[in-house]
């Protein structure tokens, strides 16, 4: 067991030692985003978040997902995208274009909490 340990450090170290050009990139394969993963990781997403995005709407675009809606805290948006993020595989990119204002969804005044 000890041995496996050392193999695996090892392994670890070489990863973080190695040193890639500058101009690299690194792709993944992703494929198109259905409708229905969207509309289940809204339904995901408005669980978690109690209401505190108002019009959260969580469309597919291309190979990507898109979060948009309104929040007044950087918390509540942090939230969502981590909901959003628990129902997606790797491949499939997140856009979190959440907005936060302390503007009210409902009569356009602005509060302050």
């Amino acid at each position: 067991m000890e041995n496996l340990a050392i193999q695996a450090g090892t392994a670890l170290e070489h990863i973080a030692l190695t040193t890639y050009p500058s101009n690299s990139t690194f792709e993944i394969d992703s494929m198109p985003v259905s409708s229905s993963l969207a509309d289940e990781v809204e339904q995901h997403v408005g669980r978690k978040v109690f209401g505190r995005v108002y019009g959260l709407r969580v469309e597919p675009d291309e190979d990507r997902l898109v979060l948009r809606g309104r929040c007044r805290t950087y918390y509540a948006k942090q939230i969502a995208q981590q909901a959003a993020l628990e129902c997606l595989s790797l491949s499939t990119p997140l856009i979190n274009e959440i907005v936060i204002s302390s503007e009210s969804p409902l009569t356009g005044q602005v509060r302050w909490a």
